[in-house]
Parts: C-alpha cells; sequence; structure tokens
C-alpha cells in the first residue's frame, strides 16, 4: 500500500516539474514567491464585551497590555484586526481562555486601566461590533 502511495506521490511531483519547465516558470534562488492574500473581511456581529485589568503577562503578541488593546475569544479572527465597539477602535492583540467561547459565544475583553470598582460596574455586555480582519500584522512569538 505504501509502494502504491509513494509511485503516485512520485508520478505527481514529476508532473508538476514537467509543467513548470513547460510553462518557463524560472525561479532564481533569493526571489521572493508571493502567495495571493485573502480577500479583506468585515464581520458584523454581536458580542459579549468585557473590561479587563492588568495582569503582569504578555499578550498574545509579545506586548505588554495597554489601553486599545483587545483579545477575543474567536481564534479565526486574526491578531491585528480591527475591532469598532460603541465607535470606539481596538486592535485585537490577544486570545482569551479556550473555555469562554462555548459558555459566553463571541467576546471581546478590552485592556483598561480604570478602577477595579469601574470595571465590575461595567460588567459583561452585549454589543454590535464591527471587526475588520487584518491578515498582515506581523504576528511575534516570544522565544
Amino acid at each position: 500500500m505504501l509502494r502504491k502511495i509513494f509511485l503516485i506521490c512520485s508520478f505527481f511531483a514529476i508532473f508538476s516539474l514537467i509543467s513548470c519547465e513547460q510553462a518557463e516558470l524560472k525561479i532564481n534562488k533569493g526571489d521572493m514567491v508571493k502567495e495571493p492574500l485573502p480577500e479583506p473581511k468585515v464581520l458584523v456581529t454581536e458580542a459579549s464585551v468585557s473590561k479587563y485589568a492588568w495582569t503582569g503577562n504578555r499578550m498574545a503578541n509579545g506586548e505588554y497590555p495597554h489601553p486599545g488593546a483587545c483579545a477575543t475569544s474567536d481564534y479565526s479572527v486574526p491578531l491585528g484586526s480591527i475591532a469598532y465597539i460603541d465607535g470606539e477602535r481596538y486592535i485585537i492583540k490577544d486570545r482569551t481562555a479556550l473555555w469562554i467561547q462555548p459558555k459566553f459565544g463571541f467576546t471581546l475583553d478590552i485592556y483598561s486601566e480604570e478602577t477595579v470598582e469601574n470595571m465590575l460596574k461595567f460588567g459583561r455586555k452585549n454589543r454590535v461590533v464591527v471587526v475588520e480582519m487584518n491578515y498582515y500584522y506581523p504576528y511575534y512569538r516570544p522565544g
């Protein structure tokens, strides 16, 4: 069985090389091969919005939390996407825990430097959110 799979894969590899030669595709060493980028998408949805305070931990992009940053429970939304909540602009730079999505649905946690009392007063609110997907954000992976 493995031999058949190997033969089929070899056939397709040779066939693709022949078709590239026929098309006279020339790629020199050091050339940048650019893949087509996905079309920009805008997501309009209802989200559960809450605020969070300083934890001392870095966000998923490697930065420390700062005003204007938020976290999302939807891992299909790329880091660096822009979320508009009640006319305010936030950049999605972090992820929430995996258990948040099944419990609360699509959520956005906004970093805030307010007092804990004000954040508790804000609570968790359902808001209509507009998210502009950003596929070009340089994702930082620490260490």
